[in-house]
């Protein structure tokens, strides 16, 4: 029985100082294990640290691109200002500047309407009445026409006026 204990007992030493995984004990397997998974999370953090490194310097040269073109910017309307002095005398406000522009589109839209500026200037205070008096354009025809048929038995234009024609 000695016989089949002790060689019982030293077999099963044998096999588990062997290990059963590449021939490895377990611990070596964990050990091995760990190690590849630091050697894993070590390349991801690299990678990871380029993409910042690289996201940061994108950063600051987008930051720098801006800066120079602020200066550019200041730059150029100092030389407009600067062109703009001399011819006038005196600095163009940005206030004149938008009047002028709003003047100008004004000038424009009149013209498409087929209408010279100097008609529009002579024809502003009958454009004023019938805006005071909240009158269409639509109703302004019907009165045009109203108005000939009236011209035409002489109520208008005459010292006849509205009186019944004896």
């Amino acid at each position: 029985m000695s016989d089949a204990g002790g060689t019982s007992v030293a077999f099963e030493r044998k096999g588990y100082g062997r290990g059963l995984i590449l021939g490895l004990t377990m611990a070596e397997t964990m050990l091995l294990l760990v190690f590849c998974l630091l050697l894993a999370a070590g390349a991801i953090i690299g990678k990871k640290q380029k993409e910042t490194d690289e996201a940061v310097r994108a950063a600051q040269s987008s930051k720098e691109n801006a800066q120079k073109l602020d200066a550019e910017n200041k730059r150029l309307l100092a030389q407009i200002k600067a062109v703009f002095q001399p011819a006038s005398g005196r600095a163009l406000p940005d206030e004149e500047w938008r009047e002028l522009v709003l003047a100008k589109d004004a000038v424009k839209s009149v013209r498409e309407a087929g209408i010279s500026l100097e008609e529009a200037v002579r024809n502003a205070p009958v454009a004023k009445v019938l805006a005071d008096n909240d009158i269409s354009v639509d109703q302004a025809k019907a009165m045009v026409d109203a108005a000939k048929v009236l011209k035409e038995f002489g109520y208008i234009g005459t010292d006849k006026g509205l009186q019944d024609p004896d």
